[in-house]
């Protein structure tokens, strides 16, 4: 009996290839056959790749996620310092693709309180977008979180005071 499954050192090779297409047909595979171990490699691939077409199949896969095991490797990717330049990227993903995000909703709200409005809003959207999943504890410690973080940007703030009238009635 043969196995079919692509050897994961091949494919991390292929996928750092200097060419386009071998990159793109990489992610195809990890898209069908990966599993969440390329989450990382592939956060790397975006911060590192020049090729707009490579960053564009990146973001369509991470939006199309649907294992609920992938957000702790997304919560990994966003926290690392280093993914910064990612860090839009990363949490648009993580509303986009719709997995619950419940027990990490703090962070999307520091995300939001330490950010450029751009990145914020992001995070913002995902909160928005996750009041089903929010439970009544989680909301109040939301609250209480929200009230004790200094936010300079006003945008930011009409964001933060919207998020609280929100949460509220989640309570």
């Amino acid at each position: 009996m043969t196995n079919n499954k692509p050897n994961r050192s091949d494919l991390l090779k292929k996928l750092f290839s200097e060419i386009s297409f071998e990159v793109t047909q990489t992610i195809e595979i990890i898209r069908n056959e990966g599993d969440n171990e390329y989450i990382a490699p592939l956060t790397q691939l975006f911060l590192q790749s020049k090729d707009n077409e490579v960053k564009k199949e990146i973001e369509k896969l991470f939006a199309e996620l649907k294992e609920q095991s992938s957000v702790d490797f997304l919560i990994m990717e966003i926290t690392k310092p280093q993914n910064k330049n990612a860090l839009k990227f990363l949490v648009a993903s993580c509303w986009l693709n719709g997995l619950n995000f419940s027990g990490n909703f703090a962070t999307f709200v520091q995300i939001m309180a330490n950010e450029p409005f751009e990145i914020a809003f992001e995070a913002y959207t995902l909160i928005d977008n996750s009041f089903d999943n929010i439970s009544s504890m989680e909301a109040r410690q939301l609250v209480d979180l929200l009230e004790n973080t200094t936010i300079i940007d006003k945008n930011i703030a009409l964001l933060s005071e919207n998020l609280i009238a929100q949460l509220r009635d989640v309570e």
